[in-house]
């Protein structure tokens, strides 16, 4: 089999696994806390998040375009790369809770707001680490370390519901501890592949890279404003109830979204090690949309016949609870599936060097959800903040497309992105022609998948035996 496809299989099964088994705890867990405590949270999650790429600036992403492939210089230049790491993280947490006490935060969010904070430090860590597995083409060891710290919160957190053990405080010890571990793992995977020298503070070394980096920093910046600010808006017009409702259906838009954020940096790292190949460009390219796009518009779809299947665990809510957030799903899932089909755009772009025409597009579209939010959601609540996001995302989509055509240097065969539609739109069909006659919807899910599968591999769409 080919290894670049095996890669992608083993992190295609690796999503499918973890992260809806994550998400149907995380949905007990609101379950037995309340949507008003888990909105709380969401807010709080959300606000620190649009903060966080001040601890990485884009070293994670610059990091994979400049050593792909360059194991030597790598070697040279880790220690200064985690110094200027260490740093920007402690300048994330400064800014983070000094905006927070301006703001006008109480200490009791506060005090929450600050284990969060350790906790996404945590995180940010390993998506450095995995920044030097990519760069170094270890992409099955990147597989591993981006699934294990929701493993571990998986198992604690079962561990805490079954033993009657929960409470908000020792979930937030599960989520740090969930964190830690996994960093410590990847330090291990990173020093058996590398010679790590000592932490170099090398403000010099910073501030001569900083030129490169903080185009993805801003990057970062508006992607991270534009998915995470109807969160905190909807919490602070609408309520912590209506945030958690949000939350709730969010939830699943997040758990989706991680498998793009899985597979997109393989193909990140194979287009920034390609760009004068552009024959290998066309091929990793339509590749990636393949499997990127079809398996989530096939689950948009999905979602609008058996979505309601999603969230069987909230027996303790009031049953207007359940058909909001179901009601919400319906609108979110759009903003992943149009993620699926142009995402894969942004991220040719980026590894291209056209990081300028990325962020006009996410100005606009934050500037469009800011906008949108603050009309809708005091009139809809979290309803006004889902439509809002969406259209946001549709101008961002929109955008990638255009910069794309405009600046592309290979060939794109438009044949497979017809023939790649018509076998989903045969599955989806065969969906819902099973949903019209009542069948089991595993047994109706399981068919379909076998059709597009089937119809990918008959064309050639996703060819596992060539290099």
């Amino acid at each position: 089999m080919n290894p670049f496809f095996f890669t992608l299989f083993i992190s295609i099964i690796a999503n499918l696994i973890i992260k809806p088994a994550w998400v149907f705890t995380e949905n007990k867990i609101q379950d037995e806390l309340g949507h008003e405590m888990l909105g709380l949270y969401a807010a709080l999650f959300s606000f620190s998040s649009i903060f966080l790429v001040l601890s990485d600036l884009g070293i994670s992403q610059w990091n994979v375009k400049e050593f792909s492939g360059k194991k030597n210089i790598l070697n040279q230049q880790i220690g200064k790369i985690w110094g200027s790491k260490i740093f920007l993280s402690f300048l994330f947490f400064v800014v983070s809770l000094l905006t927070a006490i301006v703001l006008g935060y109480s200490w009791y969010h506060i005090q929450w707001l600050f284990w969060i904070i350790v906790y996404q430090l945590f995180i940010s860590g390993i998506q450095l680490q995995r920044g030097h597995l990519q760069a170094l083409q270890l992409f099955r060891l990147d597989t591993l370390l981006g699934n294990l710290d929701k493993t571990f919160l998986l198992i604690f957190s079962l561990y805490l519901i079954y033993t009657h053990q929960l409470r908000f405080e020792s979930f937030i010890d599960v989520l740090l501890l969930s964190a830690f571990l996994p960093f410590l793992f990847g330090w291990f995977i990173l020093k058996n592949h590398l010679e790590i020298p000592k932490i170099e503070w090398d403000f010099i070394f910073l501030k001569q890279i900083s030129k490169a980096f903080l185009p993805f920093a801003f990057m970062t910046i508006l992607f991270s404003t534009n998915e995470r600010i109807n969160q905190v808006l909807i919490e602070k017009i609408a309520g912590e109830k209506e945030s958690g409702l949000f939350a709730g259906a969010y939830r699943w838009n997040n758990a989706i979204a991680m498998y793009l954020w899985t597979i997109l940096p393989i193909f990140f790292a194979k287009f920034a090690n390609h760009q004068k190949e552009p024959k290998l460009l066309q091929k990793f390219f339509q590749l990636g949309w393949v499997i990127v796009a079809i398996p989530i518009l096939f689950g948009a779809f999905w979602v609008l016949l058996h979505g309601e299947i999603l969230f069987i665990q909230f027996s303790k809510s009031q049953p207007q609870d359940v058909q909001k957030m179901y009601f919400l799903l319906k609108i979110l899932i759009w903003t992943v599936a149009l993620n699926a089909c142009f995402n894969i755009f942004s991220t040719w772009l980026t590894a291209s060097g056209y990081v300028h025409e990325t962020n006009k597009v996410l100005v606009y579209a934050v500037i469009t959800n800011l906008i949108l939010s603050m009309i809708f959601i005091p009139n809809y609540g979290s309803t006004g903040g889902a439509i809002a996001l969406l259209i946001a995302f549709i101008i961002q989509s929109l955008g990638f497309l255009y910069f794309f055509l405009k600046y592309k240097n290979f060939y794109l065969d438009f044949s497979i992105l017809g023939k790649s539609l018509i076998v989903l739109i045969v599955g989806i069909s065969n969906l819902w022609i099973f949903y019209q006659f009542r069948m089991n919807w595993f047994i109706s899910t399981l068919m379909s998948i076998t059709v597009i599968a089937g119809g990918l591999f008959y064309f050639k769409l996703v060819d596992w035996k060539k290099e």
